[in-house]
């Protein structure tokens, strides 16, 4: 067994070069920098569930955000262009309310999200629906506090 704390003194780490932003190939060498300090900007973390081939024909499914403060934003997607079965989303917690179609017996997209956690139906949106709550929720977060803008990791 090894004695903790371990001296970080034994081991060799390579250095960072503090300027690698100037370098001539660096992806990130005509980016504008931020104004400030980076305490000046809110940190909302975010995490996307998406479905499809490859990162093309890949489509949003589930996209969640949390703020520093605790506070949580989920959303529930029905992708357009990439084809799920029925079985498949009601596997992960999509379903239907309401009545079929009267030309099919069966429901053709789900309407609600059962949340895991919180066992609350969410209504199903579309992805443009989202992206217009999710620039609403971070304006109205943002506007709470005295930061200059917005940082999403």
């Amino acid at each position: 067994p090894r004695d903790f704390p371990v001296d970080a003194s034994l081991f060799s780490f390579p250095t960072i070069e503090k300027n690698i932003h100037r370098l001539p190939r660096h992806p990130f060498k005509h980016s504008v920098p931020l104004v400030g300090d980076m305490k000046d900007y809110m940190m909302v973390s975010i995490e996307a569930e998406t479905c499809g081939d490859g990162i093309a024909n890949s489509e949003l499914l589930q996209l969640g955000l949390q703020l520093p403060d605790g506070k949580k934003f989920f959303a529930p997607i029905l992708p357009r262009k990439v084809d799920l079965s029925m079985d498949a989303l009601k596997k992960m917690g999509y379903f239907s309310i309401g009545e079929a179609s009267k030309k099919q017996r069966k429901p053709t997209r789900p309407t609600h999200f059962l949340h895991p956690s919180s066992k609350k139906s969410i209504q199903v949106l579309q992805q443009s629906e989202v992206i217009v709550d999710i620039v609403t929720f971070l304006e109205k977060s943002l506007k709470r506090t005295d930061l200059d803008g917005i940082i999403i990791v």
